[in-house]
């Protein structure tokens, strides 16, 4: 049978009060890289997202699920997770009566931490050469005292 998409959720608080023991069936999959994270919110998805952004997320976190549906009913739930070094699919589906999960990707990423890292410095030299210059001259902040380049 074809499976169609439903429905899609960004909020893991969401998906877990709807889809509780899908979740759970997942992270029994994963014995214990992931498990539903019960305070999950806002906060939590801005520091998750902030980790990431510089490589520094170590434990896999919820990016999204997508409920599909086949002619008849529920077909699958779709959870995707990751890392800073790992992005993971989990598939959840009915069969014989119980939650079956597979894993439909687990890929490791590069590690991009050093890259992030020197991003970072390049933006916040390039931040202090555009507000503070002398004569159209870029200068750099070390330690209290300005350089003059």
């Amino acid at each position: 049978m074809d499976e169609h998409l439903h429905d899609d959720h960004q909020k893991e608080e969401e998906f877990r009060l709807e889809f509780y023991m899908t979740a759970q069936a997942a992270a029994a999959l994963l014995e214990g890289a992931w498990r539903p994270n019960q305070n999950c919110n806002n906060s939590v998805r801005e520091v998750s997202k902030a980790l990431l952004e510089i490589g520094l997320l170590t434990d896999l976190v919820f990016d999204g699920a997508s409920v599909y549906h086949n002619d008849n009913d529920l077909a699958s739930v779709r959870i995707a997770l990751k890392s800073s070094k790992r992005v993971v699919t989990i598939r959840v589906m009915h069969a014989d009566g119980e939650l079956v999960a597979e894993k439909i990707l687990d890929k490791t990423t590069a590690d991009n931490r050093m890259a992030a890292l020197v991003q970072w410095i390049l933006q916040r030299y390039a931040l202090a050469a555009m507000s503070l210059h002398d004569n159209k001259r870029p200068v750099f902040l070390r330690r209290r005292r300005a350089v003059v380049l």
